[in-house]
């Protein structure tokens, strides 16, 4: 499979890496699907081909509370049942949850993942004699959709240097993990015009400074509707910060001092 040293050390920088800069990442590690899944739960913590629930699928969350998926593309990738039935998974958090999809293509092309060329094509005219038809093309098109995506091609990086790799991967996920993006609630109706509306009026792709001012009263929903908002944007830019309560922090002594503060610092923690 892949090379024992790129495995271990891909893993253990990741691993290393968020625990010194993230308190609340998880990453289940599944080292027989070659396959990374990042999610949010307390501290850093790898688990290797643990237990999985009874009627779940070993390496697949039934959840879908993971916020980064990072296959890991090698000539034997399609040989394998377990990896292509979390590939289909992934692709469909991604449609559903637009969940983060990061391709590596190790020692194969994207061409060859998305045309299933090769031992790819190999792999699927055995699976096509053992397998339903419906999940075989389910296989396929999260191949062709995640092997579509911008992600990394080993030997187009530092002449196929897997330490290099190694690193690019480590600060994109990190980078991710960063953002911290608003909870709202999964039952609120009838704002999305609003939000279309202000998305529109930010204009985020302009040069200028944009500001927009949301106003009504008190429970008509202006606080979820900023959120979505900046859920929305914050994949547009390196640093972002939401205040919230200014009105009541605003009117305590030195509120407006404090929040200028609060704003400085959570805009440098991002970078």
């Amino acid at each position: 499979m892949y090379d024992n040293v790129f495995w271990w050390a891909f893993f253990a920088l990741l691993f290393t890496a968020a625990s010194v800069l993230l308190s609340a990442i998880f990453f289940p590690v599944f080292p027989s699907s070659t396959t990374l899944r990042v999610r949010n739960r307390e501290g850093p913590e790898p688990a290797a081909g643990g237990p999985t629930p009874r009627g779940t699928d070993p390496g697949v969350d039934p959840q879908g509370n993971l916020k980064i998926s990072i296959p890991i593309f090698s000539k034997d990738y399609a040989s394998s049942k377990r990896c292509l039935k979390e590939l289909a998974f992934m692709a469909e958090c991604r449609r559903a949850r637009e969940q983060l999809v990061m391709p590596v293509f190790y020692d194969v092309t994207p061409n060859e993942v998305r045309h299933q060329a090769g031992t790819y094509k190999r792999s699927f005219s055995q699976h096509a004699r053992k397998y339903d038809p419906l999940v075989v093309q389910q296989w396929r098109d999260a191949l062709v959709e995640i092997g579509a995506l911008k992600g990394w091609e080993l030997k187009n990086i530092a002449n196929g240097h897997q330490g290099e790799l190694v690193k690019l991967v480590v600060v994109r996920v990190l980078k991710e993990l960063k953002k911290a993006y608003l909870v709202v609630p999964d039952s609120i109706v009838g704002i999305d015009d609003h939000v279309e509306s202000i998305t529109r009026l930010l204009e985020v792709d302009a040069s200028d400074v944009r500001i927009v001012g949301i106003h009504g009263v008190a429970g008509v929903g202006k606080t979820t509707i900023a959120k979505v908002v900046y859920n929305q944007l914050l994949d547009h830019f390196d640093s972002c910060s939401f205040l919230k309560d200014i009105r009541e922090t605003a009117l305590q002594h030195k509120g407006l001092e404090y929040l200028q503060s609060l704003l400085i610092s959570k805009i440098l923690s991002c970078e």
